[in-house]
């Protein structure tokens, strides 16, 4: 298994130049404001709820510029149940909750950002209303370091457009596991799902549990995605200097380089892609998806031919 220094290049700010802000969230529709080298602990959400608890929790707020930060890795402990005792919860929580049909979470950046190893997830986009989507969510060269759930996640459940970019964006795997941490299921590195709109250009994934592209579209919708530049490596390795020694990404079950379901391809750009997966048993799986052009996707290992299909129409390797 080759072995990735996923920092090599992506300039994070130095430890020494970080100001270290604790249990922080944006919850009172805060704007106009710029965070930079900032280190972000302990637990903003203020919440034990396994999937809830996180480092940095934003909830209202707009106009938001994060800038050379780092989020550290979820203090939460579970108090109950399975979790009782074990870390908990992800490094930075966007949550968008539609309330009134009113847009709470819009115009945020988070460029030059680290996110460490977290119990569950790197970054999660999470949107709950009917009619508003949070919006314009961007993330420029970012990295998030493995993760024992997943390392980003972006859903939606409105009706509504995201208009959100991702680029530049390198994630060191899913599946890890977690010194002490709860055994979280998903294990994919990069899942968008439902979202539309959203532009992904320059996006590396590293060694997975499971998934390391996952897209889910909305049943008989059209997605509105751009994706190019994208490299995942199911078969590579994270390594940095802060990630303990000994660990790693548990051995992949039911891998795939690539997995979609219910997604038509009308309005998918998919450019300069490329997915490698010598452990996977199906370099990818699609299911309910219809006039996909992967064509000029470049597939590499053991499994390169293998491709599963479960009631797809128009589907193009």
């Amino acid at each position: 298994m080759a072995v990735v220094n996923l920092l090599a290049n992506v300039v994070h700010p130095a430890a020494t130049s970080l100001t270290e802000v604790q249990n922080f969230a944006l919850t009172e529709r805060e704007h106009d404001t710029t965070y930079s080298y900032k280190l972000f602990t302990g637990n903003g959400s203020g919440s034990t709820d396994p999937d809830v608890a996180s480092t940095v929790w934003i909830s209202s707020a707009h106009d938001i510029l994060f800038d050379h930060c780092v989020f550290d890795t979820c203090t939460a402990v579970g108090t109950s149940g399975d979790y009782d005792g074990l870390l908990i919860g992800n490094g930075l929580r966007l949550y968008e909750s539609g309330a009134g049909g009113v847009r709470h979470v819009y115009n945020i950046t988070f460029q030059d950002c680290l996110v460490k190893s977290q119990p569950r997830m790197g970054i999660e986009v999470n949107g709950r209303g009917t009619t508003v989507c949070y919006q314009s969510i961007d993330f420029i060269r970012t990295t998030v370091q493995p993760c024992r759930s997943e390392c980003f996640s972006m859903d939606d459940t409105s009706s509504d457009d995201a208009y959100c970019e991702i680029i530049d964006m390198t994630l060191g795997g899913a599946g890890y596991a977690f010194p002490g941490g709860y055994a979280y299921e998903w294990n994919h590195a990069f899942e968008i799902n439902h979202t539309n709109k959203v532009l992904v250009n320059n996006l590396r994934t590293y060694s997975n549990f499971k998934t390391g592209l996952n897209l889910t579209g909305r049943d008989a919708f059209a997605m509105e995605w751009a994706l190019s530049g994208i490299d995942v490596r199911q078969n590579e390795q994270y390594v940095d200097d802060d990630f303990p020694d000994g660990s790693g990404i548990v051995a992949g079950e039911d891998a795939h380089g690539l997995m979609m379901s219910g997604v038509v391809g009308t309005a998918l750009t998919w450019e300069d892609v490329s997915i490698a997966g010598d452990n996977a048993w199906a370099i990818s799986w699609l299911a309910g998806c219809s006039s996909v052009d992967l064509s000029d996707t470049t597939w590499s290992g053991d499994n390169n031919t293998t491709h599963g299909e479960d009631a797809c129409t128009g589907i193009t390797y």
